[in-house]
């Protein structure tokens, strides 16, 4: 559906993912050359000094979905004063890990190359990354990878500072190494809602393909930060955690996934000391995967919630009571 208020473009990304140190061996790949899509949304009202931006990397199990998907929810989030750029990353089990998370960094590159162009109108010193469940991996282990990378080589790919991090129930602990760890596993694991243990296992067991051992998965800090770093001792995990950006993360009240997007949120928190907060928003009576195809409201409390941290790093109580959640 076409928008007046809005310009939407689609554009076939190629890139090689032995062009840079950036970029994570994909070892089942028969090329280097990797292809994905980016959907641009830009508000057609010229805004002084450009709209905040919002890369938005949808949902699915890492398998299904698109960008037609999310379409609905791209549009929205730009019709509330957002140019979003929505990546339609490469899918398991075709492509297993890590083509998704190199298809966002590159995707982040190409923002830093691109929208600084005035027909964008982008304001990229209010810049948000964000994504729902597998989106949500991605999106926060794209960040890991940032932050653990040379510096050097980031600046070399023009990605630019991050500002903020806002996800919808994200996947961030490799569920098969240790499927008592949470007690929403026990709680949803057999009988959940939408996502269960079965499917929640069939997932990871695609997006991580035949090559990898759960030992080696569960070890690796850009395909399961919190497995990963629990290994690590408490300096070390502090040093990675400490650096995230703060933001907020937003889970379901009846999801097995929600307690570890829980325990990120406070660990991240108490990582910072006191520099930057990771809000933890419980949304009551909700199952995985309520975000998807938002309500106006919560559209709008969204859009809210993410333009609060750049006039404020604590929002307003008013905001906070708008988003019908619960914090923790």
């Amino acid at each position: 559906m076409e928008s007046s208020l809005l310009q939407k473009t689609t554009h076939q990304i190629q890139y090689n993912i032995s062009s840079s140190e950036l970029y994570l061996k994909e070892m089942d790949s028969t090329s280097d050359m990797a292809q994905y899509l980016l959907r641009i949304y830009t508000p057609k009202q010229h805004r002084p000094g450009g709209y905040p931006v919002l890369v938005y990397t949808h949902g699915g199990g890492w398998v299904l979905n698109h960008i037609d998907v999310y379409d609905s929810f791209c549009r929205k989030m730009s019709e509330k004063g957002f140019v979003v750029v929505s990546v339609g990353y490469r899918k398991a089990p075709e492509n297993v890990f890590p083509a998704c998370l190199n298809d966002l960094l590159n995707a982040l590159t190409w923002v830093g190359k691109n929208l600084r162009d005035e027909k964008y109108n982008a304001n990229l010193n209010q810049l948000t990354v964000s994504g729902d469940s597998a989106g949500g991996h991605i999106t926060s282990h794209a960040l890991v990878r940032l932050l653990m990378a040379d510096q050097e080589i980031v600046k070399k790919e023009q990605i630019p500072k991050i500002h903020q991090q806002a996800l919808f129930y994200p996947a961030l602990h490799y569920y098969p190494a240790n499927r008592t760890k949470f007690e929403s596993y026990k709680l949803f694991g057999d009988f959940g809602f939408v996502l269960d243990s079965p499917v929640l296992e069939k997932f990871w067991r695609y997006l991580l393909g035949t090559q990898v051992s759960d030992e080696e998965a569960a070890a690796n800090p850009y395909f399961s930060v919190m497995s990963a770093l629990d290994t690590r001792d408490p300096d070390a995990r502090a040093k990675v955690y400490s650096k995230l950006p703060g933001g907020f993360v937003i889970t379901a009240e009846y999801d097995i996934l929600r307690d570890e997007a829980a325990e990120f949120a406070r660990v991240v928190t108490e990582a910072s000391n006191g520099t930057s907060t990771l809000k933890h928003f419980r949304t009551p009576k909700v199952v995985h995967g309520f975000a998807q195809f938002p309500s106006d409201d919560m559209a709008n409390n969204f859009a809210a919630l993410i333009k609060s941290f750049f006039v404020s790093s604590t929002p307003s109580t008013t905001t906070e009571q708008q988003t019908t959640t619960q914090q923790s």
